[in-house]
């Protein structure tokens, strides 16, 4: 097996997909750049699209937040999980029926939209990662390192929670 498991590219031919590919990580690939609306095996299709297909994911949908710390996801585990309880904050007589419906509505939406914002990083930072115009085998290093996923990331996930449940009771009980 090749670098970075490229077996039928030399470090010459690696294209944009490839990259994608090795950002992801090999086990998981194949599911998503179907996910992503690519063809695996097309090789006319060597650039990234502008845009993911919209697809469902299963995984977000289950696991929320956890999704997106291990998929080292930090800025959308944050912004996401900040407007996932802003309601809660702004409107005090929020009630138990209407907090479980945004609460459900957030992960359905979760679950809809994760892997067009997985694709969106992905493109961000090999993009990013490219500009540092380091020789193939350094970017390729640096893809994998920075992609992947991230046990930790879902410690930082479970870090985002306590501290949104710490404001959550601090704004209930002092402020509101």
């Amino acid at each position: 097996m090749g670098y970075f498991g490229i077996t039928k590219w030399n470090f010459s031919e690696v294209n944009d997909k490839d990259r994608l590919g090795v950002f992801i990580g090999e086990s998981k690939k194949d599911k998503y750049l179907r996910k992503f609306g690519m063809r695996l095996y097309d090789e006319s299709c060597i650039n990234l699209p502008r845009r993911a297909k919209l697809s469902w994911n299963w995984s977000a949908f289950l696991g929320g937040v956890l999704w997106l710390g291990y998929r080292k996801m930090y800025i959308e585990l944050i912004v996401l999980s900040t407007l996932v309880m802003l309601p809660n904050l702004i409107f005090s007589d929020i009630s138990d029926t209407q907090d479980t419906i945004i609460t459900a509505l957030y992960w359905l939406v979760l679950g809809l939209i994760s892997n067009s914002l997985y694709f969106a990083k992905c493109k961000r930072e090999i993009t990013r990662i490219k500009s540092l115009n380091l020789s193939l085998y350094d970017e390729l290093e640096v893809l994998k390192q920075k992609g992947g996923t991230s046990v930790v990331g879902i410690f930082i996930s479970v870090l985002t929670l306590i501290i949104d449940l710490a404001i959550y009771v601090i704004a209930h009980l002092y402020l509101i």
